[in-house]
Parts: C-alpha cells; structure tokens; sequence
C-alpha cells in the first residue's frame, strides 16, 4: 500500500508546485517610441527610435516587421506585429499593433525572474553627476 502511495503523493505535490514565469520576446515597443514615428522619416531615424527590425526581407526591402510574443502561464501565446511601410527610404504608412504594456512594471517582473540585470549602481551614477 505505501509503495503504491508514494508514487501518487510526489505526482500530485509535484504538479502544484509548477509555475511558469511570464515569457516576453520581440520588440516591446514603449507609447513614446511610437509617438515619435512619422511619415517622412528615413530608415536610419526610425531604426534609431525602434531598433533593427526582427523581418527584415531581403524580398521586400521597403517592408519592416517588429513582432512581439507574449505569454502567461500555461496560455496561448499572444503575438503582436508593426509592420512599417517605406517607399524611397522614406516612412510612409504604418499599420498592426503592439502590446500597449507598462514597461516599468514589465521590466520589474522579467528581473524578478532574472532575466535582466539588476540596476543597483544606477543611483550611484546619478550622484556622481
């Protein structure tokens, strides 16, 4: 009886104690990185404000995708992607989304699970400035 036991008490402990840690991956895109695109901007600005994009196509030069994944718990994952549009290196249209995240509650959670480096000289920068 207790080798039957045994068994079937660490499955179920063991199948309780499972957490899974939110996974984001991609570009998460802050309101004020959005806010600064605008039509007319070269590719260099909008990689300045943005990044490289994750799609570039060497079949479709004028196209930039940033795509964006995210997932909680045992989920499906959500997927998110920005595609910028150029005609002769210049912006011209912009369409799909983003997760509109707050990114400092974001950023704390993804260094909870250490994930990011911790920023704790950044106060000591500040006073030496």
């Amino acid at each position: 009886m207790i080798r039957l036991l045994t068994p079937l008490l660490a499955l179920l402990a063991s199948a309780c104690a499972v957490y899974r840690p939110p996974v984001f991956q991609g570009h998460l895109i802050e309101q004020s990185q959005f806010e600064q695109l605008r039509p007319g901007m070269s590719k260099r600005q909008v990689e300045l404000i943005l990044g490289a994009p994750v799609g570039a196509s060497p079949f479709h030069p004028d196209r930039w995708d940033y795509l964006a994944s995210a997932q909680t718990g045992r989920g499906e994952p959500q997927v998110r992607n920005l595609t910028l549009f150029f005609e002769r290196g210049q912006l011209v249209r912009i369409e799909g989304d983003r997760f509109d995240v707050d990114n400092k509650a974001l950023l704390a959670s993804v260094r909870h699970f250490g994930n990011l480096p911790k920023e704790k000289d950044k106060d000591r920068r500040r006073r030496r400035e």
